[in-house]
């Protein structure tokens, strides 16, 4: 039996305790090494993470000498395909989160704009596989038992099934931030905002010394959920959403009160 080196040691001890916040497998997909530049990337859904993704896979690919595939929205989530390794890679030459050489960095955005953007591109849809898990919560059945995904969730329902569930279980689509980005467990060089999204990733590719890595082109899941907040939300459900996030207004300092 081969001996573990201390670095996968180490990753095996992260991924323990990053066991705590959500399921092993989604902690091994939402993290990102780059074995070329030195960083780690931690995704957050609903926060630019297909556009920064594909720009790192895009850098990764070309260092590797292997031609950049043609990209759809789908395609840059598919782990297997990426050139950004796991946490949990053998191939890794160190450990990762105590070398403070490795560039750590994350995004995140005001709560009220990420939940409505996650319901604008996944729930206020026709069909898809998150709308599905959405219908099975809201009606208290399987997934499987859920055959007509055209049935139309309203924002305050939507609001209402998210808050009926615990962290842990949560689609990464709605979980909070501070528990999808490991607050606490993962000590940051840079946690990027969404709302001046371009300059910090900009300082991001500074201190990586590749200026022009991460220009952003238009996001292809982009919905407009910031110029629509007073359309959906009311009291209610601001408060609602107040409760749900309050580890994410406090941690990131974005203000209770609902954007004008």
């Amino acid at each position: 039996m081969r001996k573990l080196r201390n670095a996968e040691l180490e990753q095996l001890r992260f991924i323990k305790e990053a066991a705590a916040f959500m399921p092993v497998g989604e902690v091994l997909y939402h993290i990102h090494v780059s074995k070329h530049l030195g960083y780690v990337f931690v995704e957050t859904p609903k926060v630019a993470c297909t556009t920064i993704k594909r720009a790192l896979q895009v850098y990764e690919y070309e260092r590797d000498g292997v031609a950049v595939p043609i990209f759809s929205k789908h395609s840059v989530h598919q782990r297997n395909l990426s050139p950004l390794l796991r946490i949990n890679d053998s191939s890794l030459p160190k450990d990762v989160w105590s070398d403070r050489n490795i560039f750590k960095f994350c995004v995140v955005r005001n709560p009220y704009e990420r939940l409505l953007s996650c319901y604008l591109s996944k729930i206020a849809v026709p069909g898809g596989p998150v709308k599905k898990l959405a219908l099975s919560l809201k009606f208290g059945v399987s997934v499987e038992s859920v055959e007509d995904v055209s049935q139309h969730i309203a924002f305050d329902d939507f609001v209402e099934i998210v808050g009926a569930q615990r962290s842990f279980d949560m689609n990464p689509h709605w979980r909070p931030q501070s528990d999808q980005t490991f607050q606490g467990l993962v000590e940051y060089n840079k946690i990027c905002r969404f709302e001046r999204l371009q300059d910090d990733l900009d300082a991001v590719a500074k201190a990586l010394g590749i200026p022009d890595l991460l220009k952003l082109e238009n996001a292809p899941n982009a919905f407009g959920a910031s110029k629509q907040l007073h359309d959906f939300y009311n009291s209610r459900t601001a408060s609602k959403v107040r409760q749900i996030y309050s580890r994410d207004f406090e941690i990131f300092g974005y203000p209770n009160e609902l954007p004008a």
